[in-house]
């Protein structure tokens, strides 16, 4: 083979370079086929081949046994989670709780702030808590919520109140050892149900609230309470019966004390501008500012008895120096004083009504006696003392005839206060308005003899005779006359 390559090479380089072109590429297409084979037919070597690259063997056609199939592990389910967070349960129970604990605040008048740690029941899907004061002293009850659909319900009695529409509530009166003390609940009158029409007007809603109503009230009869408190040395505790009338918008309250022993009057609050007003002759007496009030002297056989009422006395005007008080400070006074020591001098034993006093120097009363038929003369009397002198010469022959001492005294031993009070205790249970102790007025036409007359406004007790010196009482008028009559007369 090489042989015939060097006589190839060596007939090339004899040939021209076209020539030696076309043998070229017939040499390569030679080279091509022959290098394709290992042998030559009949078993004769050829030219040494080039690396073979044979195919790689395509893979088997077979179907695979599928792997035995294993049974599945179980899943584990996972953990139920609430819906409701622990914040939105505890709102939940507090929009139910606040009415209530808001009340309880503005009677305290000290903020009372709701706590709750609700518990989720996993297998029951419900929450519970129990409400109370943040200071563990207020119970506002156990209460459920529906995980899924958010319904509160109560658990208690305390929560099954509160959640009432036409409850109250307020602090308690006392509160228990162990804290946890439910508030006080109290019913107010519901409004009437509108009627169920297409055009039905809303149903009255009240601007104040049953405890506001009271406080206003108790406002009016704290002082007069605080006052019996101190003449019983005991304290009155103040006790309602509040009811709300929609069709006047008006609340009507009774006062009375916690035992139910004394009345402090029936009262009405306009509901619109809060406006209290006395209702009936208690509360008119008790309204005013500068009242004083006493313990009753006795209590009455029916009903709530009232309390004594009188106005405070005057307070004096201050002075640079001071200076003592007058005997006699009033015309009435200076004539009364004459008539009383001057009244045995006369034979035809004058009235009252024929002498008159008129001021004169500082310190002293001048007293005219006359009637239509005589003269009793002219009289000083001495402001400080109370001393009696004449001043005329008709005043000195008397004076000198019945020989009265210089200081002037009065003969009775009962004295007006007392005739007042005699007759107050003996008459009291006999009207169906109650008089107080200053609806009694006693007037002395002689000196044996006082004249007390009751009187209220409209309200006429009666004229009574009080004797100045047994304190007999005897009716004067059919009034009187009538009220003794009657078995609730007490003689004194």
């Amino acid at each position: 083979m090489w042989q015939l390559a060097r006589v190839g090479v060596v007939s090339l380089r004899k040939m021209g370079s076209d020539q030696r072109f076309g043998v070229f590429l017939i040499l390569l297409a030679v080279a091509a086929i022959t290098g394709s084979c290992d042998l030559l037919p009949g078993g004769q070597s050829g030219p040494t081949p080039g690396p073979v690259v044979r195919p790689s063997p395509a893979p088997r056609q077979d179907t695979p046994t599928p792997a035995p199939t294993s049974t599945p592990e179980a899943t584990a389910t996972p953990e139920a989670k609430p819906n409701l967070t622990l914040e939105q349960a505890r709102e939940l129970v507090f929009q139910l709780v606040r009415p209530c604990a808001d009340q309880i605040t503005r009677s305290r008048e000290a903020a009372v702030e709701v706590t709750s740690s609700p518990f989720f029941r996993r297998e029951d899907g419900y929450w519970t808590t129990q409400a109370s004061s943040e200071d563990g002293s207020l119970s506002f009850g156990n209460w459920k919520i529906v995980d899924a659909t958010g319904e509160v319900t109560s658990l208690d009695e305390v929560a099954l109140a509160i959640m009432s529409a036409d409850t109250v509530c307020e602090n308690p009166v006392s509160l228990q050892a162990g804290g946890f003390t439910p508030p006080l609940i109290l019913t107010s009158t519901p409004a009437p149900s509108p009627m169920p029409t297409p055009t039905a007007t809303p149903t009255s809603v009240s601007n104040l609230t049953v405890v506001e109503v009271q406080q206003l009230i108790f406002q009016m009869v704290r002082q007069c309470a605080d006052f019996v408190s101190l003449s019983m040395e005991d304290p009155v505790q103040v006790a309602f019966a509040t009811v709300y009338d929609p069709a006047t918008a008006t609340w009507t309250t009774d006062a009375t004390s916690e035992d139910e022993s004394l009345n402090l009057g029936r009262w009405q609050v306009t509901d619109a501008t809060a406006e209290v007003a006395p209702l009936d002759d208690v509360a008119i007496s008790i309204s005013p500012s500068d009242v004083t009030c006493g313990e009753p002297v006795a209590a009455l056989s029916t009903g709530l008895t009232p309390p004594i009422i009188s106005a405070p006395p005057p307070t004096p005007t201050p002075t640079p120096t001071a200076t003592p008080s007058p005997v006699v400070s009033t015309a009435q006074q200076a004539a009364l004083r004459v008539w009383v020591n001057v009244f045995n001098c006369y034979d035809h034993f004058p009235d009252l009504e024929n002498f008159t006093a008129y001021p004169d120097d500082v310190g002293r009363w001048i007293v005219e006696g006359s009637s239509a038929i005589t003269h009793y003369g002219l009289w000083q009397v001495n402001t400080l003392t109370g001393e009696i002198s004449p001043s005329d010469l008709l005043a000195k022959e008397a004076a000198t005839f019945c020989g009265f001492p210089a200081e002037a005294t009065f003969p009775a031993a009962v004295t007006a206060e007392q005739a007042e009070l005699l007759v107050w205790i003996s008459s009291y249970d006999c009207f169906d308005t109650k008089p107080n102790t200053t609806s009694f007025t006693a007037y002395q036409d002689n000196p044996r003899r006082w004249l007390v007359e009751g009187k209220e406004g409209v309200v006429y007790y009666g004229m009574w005779m009080v004797d100045t010196s047994t304190a007999t009482i005897d009716p004067w008028d059919d009034v009187s006359r009538e009220a003794k009559r009657k078995e609730c007369y007490r003689e004194p």
